[in-house]
């Protein structure tokens, strides 16, 4: 903890950061560009090693108490209760069970669980049916099972610029990605309320965006009023590519407006040339977006 508050001081004296209003209305800061990627990740080494010796402290607490039953993982019809008795639990856990607060460096605030606190929730969590657990665990509380949500931190820090700051973000899958049209790369999946996220792990930036919610219906907006609030989305997903200096087009297609900027020096592995996509219903919701030039070689 001392080490990673030394650093966070350390970071502001020589970094970037901007001034934030929180949504509770507190003020903060916000480690911005390269000093965003450096204060994460130091957020990620030590939580990672917090949970490491939680993990220690937890399998030899379960030694001497083993007190834990396993249920099956399918959900029964007293599925509500589960939730209402566990969301509760949690509670009491987050207002006086023993944890360490860690701020991250987008200003938001991690509460993880440490020694005895720790292992009633993991061992909690792990009595509960897996449909049950994977709808009752806080965003903010860290926990074995699901800390790679907070401790991704950049690619939360993304999203939220995009979806909105109080948007709720949880981690997905990672996997390595095969095809013709692009090299071999890792990326990470995260969900929000409404979208599907996926990040390239070496650019941090992200590739895709995929919408869940059927478009609503409403009076639709100026070809000149999607393309501004495209060009936002595209700035905010991708900072570090200048759409100015790509070949910009648009259109309508299957109910969608979409607005293309391409790099025609960057190609793809069929020969095409990467592209910025962004495709919006004609009311101004984000439909997809893709970034394939941050992918081209």
């Amino acid at each position: 903890m001392e080490q990673y508050n030394t650093f966070l001081e350390e970071e502001k004296e020589k970094g970037e950061y901007v001034d934030v209003k929180f949504p509770d209305g507190s003020k903060g800061i916000e480690f911005i560009n390269s000093s965003s990627i450096r204060v994460f990740g130091e957020f990620d080494k030590t939580v990672n090693a917090i949970t490491l010796l939680n993990e220690e402290y937890y399998y030899y607490s379960v030694q001497e108490n083993p007190v834990i039953s396993y249920p099956n993982t399918s959900a029964s019809e007293n599925t509500g209760k589960m939730e209402e008795e566990f969301n509760q639990f949690m509670l009491d856990e987050i207002q006086h069970g023993n944890k360490i607060i860690l701020v991250s460096g987008n200003g938001s605030k991690a509460d993880i669980p440490i020694g005895d606190s720790y292992v009633a929730i993991k061992q909690k969590n792990r009595a509960l049916p897996r449909p049950v657990l994977e709808t009752v665990i806080p965003i903010n509380f860290v926990a074995a099972e699901n800390y790679y949500t907070i401790t991704s931190g950049i690619y939360v820090q993304i999203i939220r610029s995009i979806a909105g700051d109080n948007a709720q973000v949880r981690y997905l899958s990672q996997e390595t990605n095969k095809s013709i049209l692009y090299p071999d790369f890792e990326q990470v999946k995260f969900e929000s309320e409404d979208k599907d996220y996926y990040f390239d792990l070496k650019t941090n930036q992200i590739t895709l965006i995929l919408s869940n919610l059927t478009p609503s219906i409403g009076t639709p907006l100026s070809v000149q009023k999607l393309e501004t609030i495209a060009r936002g989305i595209a700035a905010k997903a991708a900072p570090n590519i200048d759409l100015n200096s790509l070949r910009f087009n648009h259109g309508f297609g299957n109910s969608e407006y979409f607005f293309r900027w391409t790099d025609d020096k960057k190609h793809l592995g069929d020969g095409r040339a990467a592209d910025i996509l962004v495709q919006l219903t004609a009311t101004g919701e984000l439909y997809r977006y893709s970034n394939s030039i941050i992918l081209a070689r």
